[in-house]
């Protein structure tokens, strides 16, 4: 939440800045840029509590001499 709050702020005060800017001028090209990088971090952010995520665990009987053989 510390992170993602503060970029979906930015993310869509640039989305919703974008279509008001000049096509082809500097500020829509910045704030378009703005809108992909924070859409890039989010992806990288969301992998990465992916990674964090306790596993479950599927507990399950095995016969120990049959896994040693096998």
């Amino acid at each position: 939440h510390e992170l993602r709050n503060p970029m979906h702020a930015a993310s869509g005060f640039a989305s919703l800045l974008v279509p008001r800017l000049a096509e082809g001028s500097r500020e829509r090209h910045f704030a378009t840029r703005i809108a992909q990088s924070l859409a890039n971090a989010e992806a990288v952010l969301s992998s990465m509590l992916t990674l964090a995520a306790p596993e479950s665990l599927v507990l399950e009987t095995v016969d120990v001499p049959e896994l040693v053989r096998e």
